[in-house]
């Protein structure tokens, strides 16, 4: 999702990190914002080159434009998540270092979740409209990871010191690819609706994890990509290792409640068509688990009623109805519980190794990219 710098910033001033509301914490988040997009815009840049090279590589240019048009869409005016922890980790490890060495391995892991996105667009139906996007994204999707492999393996060739990182840093790509791919058919086959009705809710609320835990690996490994970067003691690459899981699983279900909530933001809605889309796919996310187990009888039968089509077709009287639902037995409360014990376990582990300069940098690092129209206040809350 893509947002911009504009108006949105007092949103972002009045609801991430820095608890304390001064004019410190504001230039810092103001600051922090500014250096966060440059590294989202040098790793664009070294995409796009990599791209604009696939031509004489492969013949398609028709590929190589939806390429460069996607990557210009995800990427317009908001910082990455994944750029801004990989820079982070490494800065607060390695303090004075120069980023910008390692800005192929900040690009080659974008890349990599670029290949995913690509990949759920298609499993979700995005370019259902479109024939051709669709067999587009399919193909991007399968050429972007060799890509990404391409860009590693430049960077490795540029210094001998890098060449002796290569093992460490291919084996947190290759960890990263397998927990995404699984997690990515754990949604298409297994956590749905059809498949986890019947069971108990602790069997559903444990499934639905471990797939949330598998699509948190990008941000684990995220940091544990710059603490590699840096050298750091096996305490400290730990503290990262935990930080990065707990802070990717609070996003994540964020992430999950978001697409509920944000119908009921008119202007969010309109500009962000795949609102409800876990829903129209029936996934089995903390917010639908616990409007199941919570709503009352007419609730859940109401739920169910949409639920049990073949092919969920929805109208905004439902979507709001089911907004109400969820927000009135107590879903997204509880979903907001979970995401918040887990942002709190992802601070503690920073604690002990890190000073309170670095725990700051590193938790912005998790929480601006955030800061965008996809987001309301009470989401963007969590992740303080």
């Amino acid at each position: 999702m893509n947002g911009v710098h504009d108006e949105h910033d007092d949103l972002v001033i009045k609801t991430l990190a820095v608890k304390k509301e001064d004019s410190t914490g504001k230039e810092f988040q103001r600051e922090y914002f500014s250096r966060m997009l440059e590294t989202t815009e040098c790793a664009n840049n070294i995409i796009k080159r990599y791209i604009g090279g696939l031509t004489t590589k492969i013949g398609d240019t028709d590929l190589q434009d939806f390429l460069l048009r996607i990557t210009n869409r995800r990427a317009k005016g908001k910082p990455s998540l994944i750029a801004s922890l990989i820079r982070n980790s490494y800065e607060c490890a390695a303090p004075g270092s120069d980023w910008q060495q390692h800005a192929e391995l900040i690009a080659a892991a974008e890349m990599k979740a670029n290949a995913y996105y690509f990949a759920n667009w298609f499993y979700d139906g995005k370019f259902l409209q479109n024939p051709a996007d669709n067999k587009q994204a399919v193909n991007a999707s399968l050429i972007t990871k060799p890509l990404a492999d391409k860009i590693i393996l430049d960077w490795a060739a540029k210094s001998s010191e890098n060449m002796a990182l290569l093992p460490r840093i291919m084996e947190l790509f290759v960890d990263s690819d397998i927990y995404t791919e699984i997690a990515q058919r754990m949604d298409i086959f297994n956590n749905v609706y059809d498949n986890q009705k019947d069971k108990p809710i602790e069997e559903q609320i444990r499934y639905s994890m471990d797939r949330t835990e598998k699509l948190a690996q990008y941000y684990k490994n995220a940091v544990r990509l710059g603490g590699a970067l840096a050298n750091i003691s096996p305490e400290q690459a730990q503290a990262l290792e935990d930080f990065g899981r707990n802070f990717g699983i609070a996003g994540q279900i964020t992430n999950d409640i978001a697409d509920y909530s944000m119908v009921q933001h008119a202007t969010f809605a309109k500009q962000y068509k795949d609102t409800f889309s876990d829903f129209k796919g029936k996934k089995m996310t903390l917010p639908l688990i616990f409007a199941l187990d919570k709503a009352n009888g007419r609730e859940r039968n109401t739920l169910k009623g949409l639920l049990e089509q073949d092919i969920i077709q929805i109208t905004d009287t439902d979507t709001n109805e089911v907004y109400n639902i969820m927000t009135n037995c107590g879903a997204f409360d509880a979903s907001k519980k979970c995401a918040v014990s887990h942002s709190n376990f992802a601070q503690a582990a920073l604690r002990k190794h890190f000073n309170k300069d670095a725990r700051r940098m590193l938790t912005q690092a998790a929480v601006m990219p955030k800061c965008n129209k996809y987001y309301t206040e009470n989401l963007i809350g969590i992740l303080k």
